[in-house]
């Protein structure tokens, strides 16, 4: 997730790695069946990872810019604080 967090990226594209990497290791441990592109299209995830990956920072509160932009993803640009 952490790689996914530079300029040009999306704010899911970090959430999207994560989450693919939880699957893979909930499926290897036997905790979830099927294929990870099924298990990662239907989120059967979310019986063990509900939330999302990180959230904006900001000087006082968290959360402080929009996720989307005109319905799509927003972009990171240089100086942006999050956590993953």
């Amino acid at each position: 997730a952490i790689a996914e967090v530079q300029p040009g990226n999306h704010w899911n594209q970090p959430h999207e790695a994560a989450v693919r990497v939880l699957t893979e290791g909930l499926a290897a441990l036997g905790l979830l069946k099927g294929r990870v592109s099924t298990l990662l299209k239907k989120k059967h995830y979310r019986r063990f990872y509900m939330h999302r990956t990180g959230h904006w920072l900001g000087m006082d509160v968290h959360d402080v810019g929009d996720y989307k932009v005109d319905g799509e993803w927003r972009a990171f640009e240089p100086g942006m604080t999050l956590t993953v």
